[in-house]
C-alpha cells in the first residue's frame, strides 16, 4: 500500500498566515499525512509552529533554500520531493483553501498531475508573453506552445510520485531561467513531453477567473489576492476560525509578513 502525503513549501513569513488557514481547511477533508517544508530560518520557524500544534498533526521539515539571490522559492518547488519519503504526493500552494476531497489529484501510476487554469490557453496575450521570454533557452518547446492553443496550467496544485519523470527534469529546465513564476512556465512548456493527467480548474480555482467556481474543491488566491473583493469572502471565515482557535499560535504573531492582511485588518478597525 502506497504512502500518501500532502505537502506545502514556505520561505520567509509573508505566506505564514495563509498557510495556517490552508492547513486548517485541508484538515476538514484529509485525515492523512501533511508535511510543511521550510527553506530558510523564517519559513522553518513557521513550519515548526505548525508541527507543534497537535490539532493540526503536521510534520515539519527543512530544505536548503538555494543560492539564488531572487526567486529561489519557485525553483525550490521543483525539487521538493527530494526531502520527502511519501510514495504519492499532492503539492498545495500556501495561499489555497480546500473545500472538498482532493484525492483525485494523487497520481495513478507515476504520471504527473497538473491543473489547468481558468480556461486560458498558451496563445492568449498574457500566456504568450510569458512563454516567449523562454525562447532563448527552450526555443523548440516555446515554438510548440505558441503554435496552437495548449491549455494553460498553474503549479499551485499538482500531484506526483518519487518516480515521476517530469519531476526529475523539472528542476533542470526551471534552472535555465530563474525568474518570476519560472517553475510554472517551465512546466507549461514541458508537459506535452511526459505522461501528464490534466485536471480542470475545479482543483485549482481562481475566485476571479475560474471556470469551475460552482464545483471548486481548491480555491487558489494567486498573487496574494486573499484580501481582495470576492476572494476575501471565501478566505476570511477560515482565517477567523484560525484566530479564534489560535492554531499554531497564529493570534500571537499574525499578520507576520503579510502586508495585505495587515492593511485589511487595519481598515476593519
Amino acid at each position: 500500500m502506497s504512502k500518501d502525503g500532502i505537502v506545502y513549501l514556505i520561505s520567509g513569513n509573508k505566506h505564514a498566515v495563509v498557510l495556517v488557514a490552508s492547513i486548517v481547511s485541508l484538515r476538514r477533508h484529509w485525515g492523512g499525512s501533511i508535511t510543511v517544508v521550510g527553506t530558510d530560518d523564517a519559513g522553518y520557524e513557521i513550519a515548526c509552529k505548525l508541527g507543534d500544534d497537535s490539532r493540526l498533526d503536521v510534520i515539519s521539515k527543512r530544505m536548503e533554500h538555494g543560492n539564488q539571490k531572487r526567486n529561489s522559492g519557485y525553483l525550490n518547488k521543483t525539487r521538493i520531493g527530494s526531502v520527502l519519503d511519501y510514495d504519492r504526493m499532492i503539492f498545495l500552494d500556501a495561499d489555497t483553501i480546500v473545500c472538498g476531497d482532493v484525492s483525485e489529484v494523487f497520481p495513478r501510476g507515476d504520471e504527473m498531475v497538473l491543473t489547468s487554469w481558468a480556461g486560458w490557453v498558451t496563445t492568449g496575450r498574457m500566456m504568450s508573453r510569458r512563454i516567449e521570454k523562454w525562447s532563448g533557452v527552450e526555443p523548440d518547446r516555446v515554438s510548440r506552445m505558441l503554435s496552437v492553443p495548449w491549455a494553460a496550467i498553474n503549479t499551485g496544485v499538482f500531484g506526483f510520485t518519487q518516480k515521476t519523470e517530469f519531476m526529475k527534469d523539472w528542476f533542470t529546465v526551471t534552472s535555465q531561467r530563474v525568474a518570476f513564476i519560472c517553475d510554472e512556465i517551465a512546466a507549461q512548456i514541458m508537459y506535452p513531453d511526459y505522461p501528464v493527467r490534466l485536471l480542470t480548474d475545479k482543483y485549482n480555482c481562481s475566485p476571479f477567473h475560474g471556470q469551475k467556481k460552482d464545483e471548486a474543491v481548491v480555491w487558489h488566491f494567486h498573487g496574494k489576492k486573499h484580501c481582495r473583493d470576492v476572494a476575501v469572502e471565501l478566505w476570511f471565515p477560515v482565517f477567523q476560525e484560525c484566530m479564534d482557535s489560535n492554531f499554531a499560535g497564529v493570534s500571537e504573531w499574525c499578520p507576520a509578513g503579510d502586508k495585505r492582511l495587515r492593511n485589511y485588518l487595519e481598515d476593519l478597525k
